[in-house]
């Protein structure tokens, strides 16, 4: 098949293997064309419940694309019924699910789902469609990230600081100069003079990875131990790359710590500080 038509059969069979109570949670998943058009949820209301359909809508493919955006979006499209006429389609009864449930169900399948090497999935906005007293429909927006499988190998004063199962990705800042701005009477003209030199910010960004929370809190007590303790060491990146007189500054926790397999995952951002750039 297509690089496309294997990407939606894989978020199918992935989402038909989900589970509420020990039973499948959708009585249909199936790829459609074109997202959410009038005729796609006119064909949903008309499933057995719930439903849901996978759909490819767009991918940004132009030189000019960031990496971070990069990546084919689909759309999942929820529904769910509800038989009784006082009951909620959102929050389901006792004989239905609710799209509520179903939104949490699908998430747990395919958020940070790995459908193929250097790809993973991730979830870029839920969103209500359509409902009446009977039945729902709700969205989840998908994007197929190209990640770098390849990564780098990067140490502290020899220590991956973070554990050996981390994706983690460095970034560089430049050398700034700091200057004395003169001139002399009589000359005309504005003259300078280096007076020192900044230190510069090295990132590593992307995620850490333990086996379990107490591995989680293992890791990240050792971080801040060697914050407080401003040990220097030598960066190094396994590609030839190194950055002498580092200190390990800032440890960042971007957003909470979340499930990924039988891993505990932090997505997090730690900022060194090389404090002779030019040395």
């Amino acid at each position: 098949m297509s690089r496309l038509g294997d990407l939606e059969n894989a978020l199918v069979t992935r989402l038909a293997q989900a589970m509420i109570s020990g039973l499948p949670a959708f009585e249909v998943v199936r790829g459609v064309s074109g997202g959410q058009r009038p005729a796609i949820r006119e064909a949903l209301r008309r499933e057995r419940m719930p439903a849901a359909y996978v759909a490819f809508t767009e991918e940004p493919t132009a030189p000019e694309v960031r990496d971070q955006v990069r990546g084919a979006k689909f759309t999942v499209l929820l529904a769910a019924r509800t038989l009784r006429a006082e009951s909620d389609p959102r929050n389901g009864d006792a004989q239905s699910v609710g799209t509520f449930e179903l939104l949490d169900v699908a998430r747990s399948q395919l958020d940070d789902y790995v459908p193929s090497a250097g790809l993973r999935l991730l979830n870029v906005q839920e969103k209500f469609i359509e409902a009446d007293d009977r039945q729902a429909v709700y969205e989840l927006l998908y994007r197929v990230w190209p990640t770098n499988t390849e990564t780098p190998n990067l140490l502290f004063a020899g220590d991956p600081v973070v554990g050996n199962d981390r994706r983690l990705t460095m970034e560089v800042g430049p050398v700034e100069l700091v200057f004395d701005v003169f001139n002399f009477p009589g000359l005309g003209g504005v003259f300078r003079q280096v007076l020192s030199v900044r230190a510069r910010q090295i990132f590593w960004r992307g995620q850490i990875r333990a086996f379990n929370h107490a591995s989680m809190n293992t890791i990240e007590s050792a971080i801040e131990s060697r914050i407080a303790g401003q040990i220097t060491g030598t960066i190094t990146d396994g590609n030839s790359q190194s950055f002498v007189n580092c200190a390990l500054d800032r440890y960042v926790r971007v957003g909470g710590r979340r499930s990924e397999g039988s891993l505990v995952v932090q997505e997090a951002e730690l900022m060194f500080s090389q404090l002779t750039p030019l040395s």
